[in-house]
């Protein structure tokens, strides 16, 4: 009887939200984020470059200890104290084909990340934590990237 006081109601719930997604659906409305940008077209969407960079990121930060990224991390933060530059130049030589990856997506006006699970899964949560990034950002963070690491 108490499962039943239960099921009865949540099932009228799960009904009520399917119809709802459903009549949504049918009126064109997004659902998904995926759905609130426009697709961009692949001449002009650096998204596997981008993709391309965060894995190799994950494979160098599984490959060197974290004593390394904390030097990297210190210069980075106080550049007049000392630190262990043999451990920063090995990141900075291990992480050059991230960054190059990096170099030729910001040549494309686009990127889209918004394959929230996907993206998590993939990076194992390390790198972008799941969020969905649009052009303007993109265009930010290239910009800054740019001033900060020139070729």
């Amino acid at each position: 009887m108490l499962f039943g006081m239960w099921y009865v109601p949540q099932r009228r719930l799960v009904s009520d939200q399917q119809r709802e997604l459903s009549n949504l659906r049918e009126a064109g409305e997004p659902l998904h984020h995926r759905d609130l940008l426009p697709p961009a077209p692949p001449a002009l969407d650096g998204t596997p470059f981008y993709r391309q960079m965060m894995e190799q990121l994950e494979q160098v930060q599984d490959k060197l200890p974290q004593e390394a990224w904390e030097e990297l991390s210190q210069l980075v933060a106080d550049p007049t104290k000392p630190v262990n530059l043999q451990l920063v130049r090995t990141v900075v030589k291990e992480t050059r084909p991230a960054l190059n990856a990096l170099r030729k997506a910001m040549a494309f006006p686009h990127m889209r990340l918004v394959q929230f699970e996907h993206l998590r899964a993939k990076t194992k949560g390390k790198w972008m934590e799941g969020k969905a990034t649009s052009c303007d950002t993109c265009r930010s963070n290239s910009q800054r990237f740019r001033s900060e690491f020139p070729r």
